[in-house]
């Protein structure tokens, strides 16, 4: 679980509102990226190379 919290969240570069969650996400992806490959982490794929869904 990754918790991302932003104090003064910026404007998205298409012009759309100021809102955390446009914020966060890409955040939260960048910390996920780079902290599963230093953890050893790789993706599963199911059949025809598509997502496979996990849950724990």
């Amino acid at each position: 679980m990754v918790l991302v919290i932003l104090d003064e969240p910026k404007a998205a570069k298409d012009g759309g509102g100021v809102t955390a969650g446009s914020n966060a996400a890409p955040t939260v992806s960048n910390i996920i990226r780079r902290s599963a490959s230093l953890l050893g982490v790789t993706p599963e794929f199911g059949n025809e190379g598509a997502a496979l869904l996990v849950s724990y």
